[in-house]
């Protein structure tokens, strides 16, 4: 069964992967049953979306023709943004105004040398220009508790 996240409780997680190997089989929304091979559905690409590295594309197929395409990004802080071809400069535009860029690993330690910052602490400034602290706290309080 497929879920938000948000509810599912970290202890039922190895329980929801073995019944996704055992049955080949998800569950979308808690209503529709789709067939679902993970070690032949699941395609690891090792080139970086453009919006940001942490990213990845669902695709649906039926009949071997691509139906649906959406494409998600882990921005940190528990934040998932969608990216929607309306909205995809406005995120570009996002990103350019963090106070520390970064797209690649040495960019971010280049950034911590310099500032004198843990890792933590510089993409905890580039959050802080996107939302208030309240929400990132607000957020990163719900990783990993239970539900």
């Amino acid at each position: 069964m497929v879920q938000i996240r948000e509810i599912i409780p970290t202890e039922t997680i190895d329980i929801i992967i073995a019944s996704i190997n055992n049955t080949e089989k998800l569950v979308l929304n808690n209503e529709k049953i789709i067939d679902f091979i993970p070690k032949t559905d699941i395609k690891f690409n090792r080139e970086f979306l453009p919006f940001h590295a942490n990213g990845l594309t669902f695709k649906a197929y039926s009949n071997e023709k691509m139906i649906h395409t959406s494409t998600f990004y882990s921005i940190g802080g528990g934040f998932v943004v969608k990216e929607e071809r309306t909205v995809h400069k406005e995120n570009t535009e996002l990103k350019k105004e963090f106070p520390f860029p970064v797209v690649k690993a040495s960019e971010l330690l280049a950034f911590c040398i310099a500032e004198n910052k843990s890792i933590s602490e510089i993409v905890y400034e580039n959050e802080k220009s996107l939302r208030s602290e309240e929400d990132i706290n607000f957020e990163l309080n719900k990783i990993g508790k239970p539900c």
